[in-house]
């Protein structure tokens, strides 16, 4: 027996934005909800086959699509909510 422990190998963490995936694609912005999915599948996917550089990058991938889908879904949903309330102001102000 050797003298010296090691300490046992685990699997680096590598985020696959899974569920924040699925929020973005029912709640907010379906057309980089759904990449965004993709790739979060692919992450994993790859983590378990080992191959932690391809699971990193689809990781990174998946984030930028949801941050990118959150961004602009939040953008297009307060440009609605403002086009809405002028609107609204401009139908009372001709009454």
């Amino acid at each position: 027996m050797s003298e010296y422990n090691t300490p046992p190998v685990t699997a680096p963490h590598v985020p696959n934005y899974l569920i924040a995936s699925i929020f973005l694609t029912l709640c907010c912005c379906l057309p980089l909800g759904i990449p965004a999915i993709i790739f979060s599948s692919m992450a994993s996917s790859h983590l378990a086959a080992g191959n932690y550089a391809a699971a990193l990058e689809a990781s990174n991938k998946a984030k930028l699509f949801f941050w990118l889908g959150l961004g602009l879904g939040l953008a297009g949903g307060l440009l609605y909510m403002l086009l809405m309330g002028f609107a609204a102001i401009g139908e009372a102000l001709n009454n």
